[in-house]
């Protein structure tokens, strides 16, 4: 009875203990509180949790044929979304609320094929590359 007893206070331990430590991440945003949307978070393809990555400006990156996805990936995180119709573009969100949206060829080493600068304010599109 006493083992009994003990397995079933450790099973329900365990799953207490699981159900509050649901690896659910919180991270701070620049306001002190919980990160809203506009702040850029990336998922980290190592670990798989959010992190916050730093502010977005073009000049991070030469906009030349010999970028990659990877390249980008590395630098600013997971795309904010994709965008276009035809044409696949990857959008970033840059700190100044534009999104710079970039095309890769479709084969490794996936090579910037376009990119272009679209103010959603504005709703006007400038082509950079």
């Amino acid at each position: 009875m006493t083992r009994i007893c003990l397995l079933f206070g450790f099973a329900l331990l365990s799953a207490i203990g699981f159900s509050c430590s649901n690896g659910t991440v919180h991270p701070i945003g620049k306001s002190g509180g919980p990160i809203q949307g506009g702040e850029n978070i990336a998922a980290s393809a190592k670990t798989g949790l959010p992190k916050i990555e730093r502010e977005r400006k073009i000049e991070d990156l030469k906009l030349t044929g010999d970028l990659t996805l990877d390249y980008v990936t590395n630098v600013w995180g997971q795309p904010d979304g994709k965008r276009g119709s035809g044409i696949e573009y990857f959008a970033y969100e840059l700190s100044d609320g534009d999104e710079l949206w970039l095309s890769f060829l479709p084969n490794p080493p996936r090579r910037l094929n376009g990119a272009l600068v679209f103010s959603p304010h504005t709703g006007q599109h400038k082509p950079l590359f």
